[in-house]
């Protein structure tokens, strides 16, 4: 059986965060890691970036942006479940766009207006 040591990137950062790792499942926009044991660990705002079977490797990449993407991906197949629009779905884009917004600004304030 696979076991994988997940490394979690943030930003320049990565990290050793969980061993052991049987299973990933994506609950709520949330990634659940669970190992042998049965314990789990959640990883907001993350997706897999890379996945190794033969090392037993995975990483995941922490994006600021992700979880108001995975609320409006959420919202917009509920629409094509139900076969009908519904406003929340434009109010979840503008949290998409204004949190895409954000993200840009605090890099320019960072690296530009020095």
């Amino acid at each position: 059986m696979c076991e994988f040591s997940v490394y979690l990137k943030a930003g320049i950062r990565e990290e050793k965060i969980a061993e052991d790792i049987t299973s990933v499942k994506l609950e709520d926009g949330v990634l659940v890691l669970r190992d042998v044991l049965g314990t789990t660990k959640n990883v907001n705002n993350a997706i897999i970036g890379d996945l190794n079977v033969d090392k037993e490797v995975m990483h995941l990449r922490q994006l600021p942006v992700l979880s108001q993407l995975m609320n409006f991906i959420r919202i917009y197949e509920r629409c094509l479940t139900e076969e009908r629009y519904v406003e929340e779905l434009e109010t979840a884009w503008d949290e998409v766009k204004a949190k895409g917004d954000s993200v840009i600004r605090g890099l320019w304030i960072k690296y530009v207006k020095r």
